[in-house]
């Protein structure tokens, strides 16, 4: 067996032990503590919690995880090499070390954040929030948070553990990568870490840029990119590479003005920023600077008070980064929105509060290998793990009080992911359909109200029923918009083809392509910067409904609620403490002005192609308020989708029903 190679269970052979002590005698010694690492720490958890408390002023705070991902990958991998090569390295050893720094901090935060869901989250949340508790006792949150982060899924901003998406993914590299460094034998580490690197930096930039040939939408490969190891590997591995470097150069020094311009760079990037996508040019940039900021050692700072405060609030970290967003979300669930800053400010306070105390009597107790009680310890986490996993699966069977079928329409294959129509036998109602519904999840929430009526479905997630353009933009990648442009073509093509259909229904809430919000288009195949073309080639796509012998009828979208309505209406039914808000009508006043422009062009276009626009408006409002609700049956799933009830009593009164059945 090679001398390189590490021998079996972690462990060195008599034989081998004078040898490596004295090469670990004679290498220089490595800072346990460093200084400028827990001030970096501070820094990047103080970004995250302004990002989370005021998005407005720290718009790309949220970088301060990606700070925290190279940190820990030059911690922990630097620990391991370190270990390995002197031959102390055991995997018992290694994870009851992680498991003592970890575990009662976090079990600690997720009884307390049970707690607040059990007083303030609605039934639909709890069966969301029993999920995400398992996932974050089984290490998988990030998972299960990717699957909880579909187009009709709860906001991010109610989830109490949504934070629990990034420690669950470090916690998967610190279960892989011992076992990756110690099967493999040591001069082959530094080629296995680069090509990690390289091949998680490619994967990552890969799923966001979302081309067509991937096996799933580009929303669905930009969450893999965000949510899962694979794709975000490549920033621990960074940290990894670091800390070879400094095992291999203990001595290393940079330049302090380096060290000065790459913290700066961390500062303008995590509060500025270059680029809208994430993780994408700013977390790379981020990265390479954490690295610069690692490498050497931390003589480069002074000893100031404010910074040697900052470096305690980097001891801090770790429980300030569990304990903060948990009170945020409650605070986002109970004022069904943005909490008045004032409120998040005391939060703010009340987090670093608890982050000190649960550092001070949990974390530094608890760690300590030597601790009296180690079984009585070891019986209370095992107990309290069992106890919330229990919990967990109660939650997840719990039975709202309000039941919201945010629809797809006939069935969720309805919801086509192809660049051409399909014609799938699950989303008609009759094999001579009169009526035709064609658009995106605002034409699905109709379904209901008709299912009994002969119509067919033709729909596509949040690509605008317009023949030759579609909207380029954030998640929404080129190949998307293709894809989307390519469906309005098939479906026009599919209509002509269908003499059993008289009336098209088309709805959506055209803004994506109508209003000017920053986004590119997709016309005829080229993407430009936005232009009022949307408008133009809405009216021409209804000429060509009316000249393959159809009767176009636009259906404007919903009034716009500018807050979670559904949700909003289940707080009320389930007796829930809400504030900042009275009632869950909707301003007549302030949705005619969000939505008027759309409006008008929906109006514009439809007058030149001699077709028709039905306004829900007419149905859902009076002079002062538009409904949310009639009677017991709550009308609105969130901010402007349809429940099943809410599909019926408006389709019945905008007399949808009587068009399909005359």
């Amino acid at each position: 067996m090679s001398s390189c190679r590490p021998e079996q269970n972690g462990k060195v052979p008599p034989h081998r032990k004078g040898a490596n002590r004295r090469s670990a005698e004679s290498r220089p010694i490595v800072k346990s503590h460093r200084f400028d690492i827990q001030l970096l720490r501070g820094i990047a958890v103080l970004l995250v919690v302004a990002f989370h408390a005021w998005g407005g002023w720290f718009p790309r705070g949220f970088l301060g995880v990606d700070v925290f991902f190279v940190v820990s990958g030059f911690l922990i991998t630097g620990m391991i090499l370190r270990d390995l090569e002197s031959g102390s390295f055991g995997f018992r050893n290694f994870y009851l070390r992680r498991a003592r720094r970890l575990i009662p901090a976090s079990i600690a935060t997720l009884a307390l954040t049970t707690v607040l869901a059990l007083l303030f989250l609605t039934g639909s949340q709890l069966r969301e929030f029993g999920a995400q508790l398992l996932g974050s006792i089984l290490f998988v949150a990030n998972i299960v948070l990717a699957l909880q982060s579909g187009y009709f899924e709860t906001a991010a901003a109610a989830k109490p553990l949504l934070h629990m998406w990034s420690l669950s993914l470090e916690e998967q590299f610190y279960f892989i990568a011992p076992v990756l460094l110690w099967i493999t034998p040591a001069r082959f580490r530094l080629p296995v870490l680069v090509i990690g690197l390289a091949a998680s930096l490619v994967l990552c930039m890969m799923l966001m840029a979302g081309p067509a040939w991937l096996p799933t939408t580009a929303a669905g490969a930009q969450k893999l990119a965000f949510f899962m190891l694979p794709a975000r590997a490549w920033e621990l591995l960074a940290g990894a590479l670091a800390a070879w470097l400094m095992i291999r150069r203990p001595g290393l020094a940079v330049p302090r003005a380096l060290k000065l311009g790459a913290l700066g760079l961390v500062f303008f990037v995590c509060t500025m920023g270059f680029h809208p996508v994430h993780p994408g040019i700013d977390a790379l940039v981020v990265v390479v600077a954490t690295c610069a900021l690692l490498l050497g050692q931390d003589d480069w700072l002074p000893r100031a008070a404010p910074l040697r405060q900052l470096a305690r609030i980097g001891d801090w970290s770790y429980s300030l980064y569990l304990l903060h967003w948990p009170l945020f979300a409650v605070a986002y669930v109970v004022y069904g929105g943005h909490p008045p800053a004032a409120v998040l400010a005391v939060l703010a306070s009340l987090a670093l509060i608890l982050a000190w105390a649960q550092y001070t009597w949990i974390e530094q107790p608890l760690r300590r290998p030597g601790a009296a009680g180690g079984f009585a310890r070891t019986a209370l986490l095992a107990g309290s793990v069992a106890t919330l996993g229990a919990v967990s699966v109660h939650f997840m069977n719990v039975r709202p009080a309000v039941q919201f079928a945010s629809s797809h329409g006939f069935d969720q294959a309805c919801d086509q992911k192809f660049s051409e129509w399909q014609d799938i036998p699950a989303c008609r109602s009759d094999e001579l359909p009169r009526m035709a519904i064609w658009g995106d999840s605002y034409a699905m929430h109709y379904v209901p109200g008709l299912a009994d009526a002969p119509i067919i479905q033709m729909t596509r997630s949040a690509c605008a029923p317009i023949h030759g353009v579609a909207n380029v933009g954030g998640e929404y990648t080129r190949s998307w918009a293709q894809g989307c442009a390519d469906f309005n073509r098939s479906v026009v093509n599919a209509l002509a083809s269908m003499p059993s259909v008289e009336i098209v229904l088309i709805s959506s809430p055209f803004a994506q392509v109508l209003k000017d919000s920053g986004q590119s288009l997709l016309v005829d195949g080229e993407v430009s910067p936005w232009s009022p073309v949307g408008a133009a080639r809405l009216s021409a796509t209804l000429q060509e409904l009316k000249t393959a012998g159809k009767r176009p009828i636009l259906i404007a979208p919903t009034p716009p609620a500018g807050f979670d309505a559904g949700v909003c209406n289940e707080r009320l039914v389930e007796n829930r403490l809400s504030l900042g808000r009275n009632g869950c009508d909707i301003d007549r006043a302030e949705a005619a002005r969000r939505s008027a422009s759309v409006i008008e062009l929906l109006h514009q276009a439809a007058a030149m192609a001699g077709a028709e626009v039905l306004d829900p408006a007419t149905v859902l409002c009076g002079e002062a308020i538009c409904r949310t609700r009639e009677g017991a049956s709550v009308l609105y799933a969130d901010g402007g989708h349809l429940t099943d009830a809410g599909s019926r009593f408006v389709a019945e009164g905008l007399g949808l029903r009587r068009l399909a059945l005359d």
